[in-house]
């Protein structure tokens, strides 16, 4: 690879990881699949990946069952099966990774590869939501929501949303949001219902922008402000391409009143 440019610690890199990957080495191989499906140091072949990742699969490797999981679902570098997919999925899943838990529950959520089962999809997001995923407790949340594949429950919605809005998740905000607003599963909170929004405005989700826009237009939890109103619907709508705020959609807040609801 000399003249590549290909940098040396790249270059040593890969001439220890095919020495262990040929030596049976599970975490080598795994790595190699990973250059080579995003050609880093080496040409790009997916072909290529998808052998690695069998390989050190096949000696329980959690991250690369995951990998030659989305393989097979994707077709990349190798014939495109959800059946076969779904196997790699599970016995990640079953090893505990949490991102193979919670595609196992996107896939029992909407019948990628199996039938739909809603109530597979939330032990699945469980799992997941358990290690601090917060796609997986945004995921859940919303089928306590909506008594989907678990009990309706409210609270634990309330509960799992506010996990994953604490750790930054817009769309978990929004959730909250959106529970708060109602005073479902937690108590009527308007001015907190605006409050996530804004993060997950400000986060850049169209739909809190929307949302926000639609309190200042009412005056729902925050002052009534018709410009502020309009700047984020703009903002929402992408006509604003100023950067003043902190996500750069071009959205200056003033601060709420003094005791404003």
């Amino acid at each position: 690879m000399a003249g590549s440019g290909v940098s040396k610690d790249v270059r040593q890199a890969l001439t220890w990881y095919e020495r262990s990957a040929k030596l049976g080495n599970s975490f080598a191989q795994r790595a190699l699949g990973d250059l080579y499906a995003d050609g880093n140091g080496v040409p790009q072949d997916k072909a290529r990946a998808a052998s690695y990742y069998l390989l050190a699969a096949k000696q329980g490797n959690t991250w690369a069952q995951l990998s030659l999981a989305r393989a097979y679902a994707g077709g990349e570098g190798i014939g495109k099966d959800p059946a076969e997919a779904v196997t790699w999925y599970r016995r990640a899943a079953e090893g505990g990774n949490a991102y193979a838990q919670k595609d196992l529950g996107d896939i029992y959520l909407n019948g990628t590869g199996v039938e739909p089962d809603p109530n597979q999809a939330a032990v699945w997001y469980g799992a997941a939501a358990q290690q601090g995923d917060s796609a997986s407790q945004v995921a859940l949340g919303a089928l306590y929501s909506e008594g989907k594949g678990v009990a309706k429950n409210a609270s634990e919605a309330a509960r799992l949303f506010d996990l994953a809005a604490k750790n930054g998740d817009p769309w978990a905000q929004v959730k909250l949001a959106e529970l708060y607003v109602r005073g479902d599963g937690v108590t009527k909170d308007p001015s907190r219902a605006a409050e996530l929004y804004r993060n997950a405005a400000k986060a850049g989700n169209v739909y809190a922008m929307t949302a926000l826009g639609d309190l200042y237009s009412t005056g729902t939890g925050v002052p009534q402000d018709l410009d502020q109103a309009s700047a984020w619907y703009r903002a929402a709508a992408g006509l604003d391409q100023t950067t003043d705020s902190p996500s750069g959609n071009g959205v200056t807040e003033m601060a709420p009143a003094a005791g404003s609801q």
